[in-house]
C-alpha cells in the first residue's frame, strides 16, 4: 500500500527549512523539501518558503525533532 507524504512544515523560511530538513537527515528520517513560488524567488530575491513532508510512520518522531528545535528556540514560533 503506497503512503502519502504528510506535510510537516508549510511556507518555511529558508533557513528554517534548512534547519528542520538537517536535523530530520542527523536521525535518519527521509523527507521531501517543495520549494514554492516561481523557481524559488520572486520579484527580485523575495524567497517564497519551503514546505517540508515526511511519511506518515516518520510524522511523529519528526514532529518530536521540530518541538525539541521549538524549545532550543532555533525556529521561531507560531503566532
Amino acid at each position: 500500500m503506497e503512503q502519502k507524504p504528510v506535510k510537516l512544515l508549510k511556507g518555511a523560511e529558508v533557513f528554517e527549512a534548512d534547519l528542520v530538513c538537517g536535523a530530520l537527515e542527523q536521525e535518519g528520517i527521509l523527507y521531501f523539501r517543495k520549494e514554492r513560488g516561481p523557481g524559488a524567488m520572486y520579484c527580485g530575491g523575495v524567497m517564497m518558503g519551503a514546505d517540508v513532508y515526511v511519511s506518515q510512520e516518520d510524522v511523529e518522531a519528526a514532529t518530536e525533532i521540530m518541538e525539541g528545535l521549538l524549545k532550543a528556540e532555533l525556529l521561531p514560533k507560531e503566532e
